[in-house]
């Protein structure tokens, strides 16, 4: 019985270290690429929906065909709000067009 929990509680600390290094080597990879990015991204859309409230709602429903497409509206839709890196405004779009 003995050499059973001993070997239970050496198997639980192994694996329990490599638990922690698994995560430790995760945190420090998406700290360095996703976080920043997406703390960019969400910025930027932050920025946009201040700055433009009205210019950014349009090009979000825009783009989502959810409003139709006259040239009435095209002085509200703004493309640089579709840069490559604005991740969370083609989420946006992209969760919109589920609806």
């Amino acid at each position: 019985m003995i050499v059973v929990i001993n070997y239970f509680s050496s198997s639980i600390t192994k694996n329990g270290i490599q638990f922690l290094l698994v995560l430790m080597v995760n945190f420090l990879f998406f700290s360095r690429t996703i976080v920043p990015m997406m703390l960019r991204s969400l910025v930027r859309l932050v920025t946009a929906l201040v700055s433009q409230p009205s210019a950014t709602v349009t090009t979000l429903l825009y783009y989502n065909n959810l409003l139709p497409r006259t040239l009435n509206l095209e002085p509200l839709v703004h493309r640089e709000f579709l840069d490559r890196e604005n991740y969370l405004f083609h989420f946006l779009i992209n969760v919109l067009t589920c609806f």
